[in-house]
């Protein structure tokens, strides 16, 4: 039977290539971030950005080419504390907006309930229709790690909705008339933010920025600075010309 890398062979065609194709091995890594995340190799950059970030409850932002392993970061920083139930993403498409980091109340559902003509067994409450967004459950829980992936597939103004709530670590919510905040004396939570492309905006006045590597042979690092605010670093993952 052909090696994973050599399944395909166009001078036979029979019945082993069949069961070759059907039965191939893929190593449990792929396909999971959470599952290899152990194996991720941070570069020197990426250690003193996350440093960085975790002193100063800055949003840790990493830049780089697509594919280049920006996602796995946060996975591999969960596997390493051993938080790996700690980790809260949230995977932006361009119908997302900055609520959904904090939370969705689900309007429908409430409407339907206020005109139900079925008896209750108490009053209606806003709070049983609230669904906890990935912020809201990482200020509610020990230090975690939030991860907003792919930021710049969101409408334009995301990253200025998110501004206050990321340097404040608190937001109110209209529907309960509460304010959900992160415990006084708590270190914060570190926010992670992956942009899709190579380049991406930073949700708050300073960010911590930091590499990755893009595969087992090339790593692509570079140091430089944010130019919003009193930023430590950005770094963006590139090709080291030889």
């Amino acid at each position: 039977m052909p090696d994973a890398f050599h399944i395909l062979d166009p001078a036979k065609r029979d019945p082993s290539q069949k069961t070759a194709f059907e039965t191939q091995p893929i190593p449990p890594s792929i396909g999971s971030h959470k599952v290899a995340a152990q194996y991720f190799q941070p570069d020197k950059d990426l250690v003193v950005a996350v440093n960085a970030a975790l002193a100063i409850g800055a949003p840790l932002l990493i830049t780089g080419e697509p594919g280049t392993g920006k996602t796995q970061i946060a996975y591999w920083l969960a596997w390493h504390f051993g938080i790996e139930d700690r980790l809260f993403p949230l995977y932006v498409r361009s119908t997302t907006v900055a609520g959904d980091l904090l939370y969705r109340f689900d309007t429908v559902a409430y409407l339907h309930a206020a005109h139900d003509p079925a008896p209750r067994a108490g009053p209606l409450r806003r709070a049983d229709f609230i669904q906890k967004g990935p912020l809201w459950r990482a200020l509610q829980a020990k230090r975690s790690i939030v991860l907003i992936d792919e930021i710049d597939k969101a409408p334009r103004d995301f990253p200025n909705d998110l501004l206050h709530v990321l340097e404040q670590h608190s937001f109110p919510v209209m529907e309960t008339d509460e304010k959900i905040s992160r415990p006084e004396g708590e270190p914060p939570p570190l926010v992670v933010i992956s942009p899709a492309t190579a380049s991406g905006a930073c949700p708050s006045r300073s960010c911590a920025g930091a590499s990755s590597i893009t595969s087992s042979s090339t790593r692509r690092s570079f140091a430089g600075r944010w130019p919003r605010g009193p930023a430590i670093s950005r770094a963006s993952t590139r090709p080291r010309r030889r």
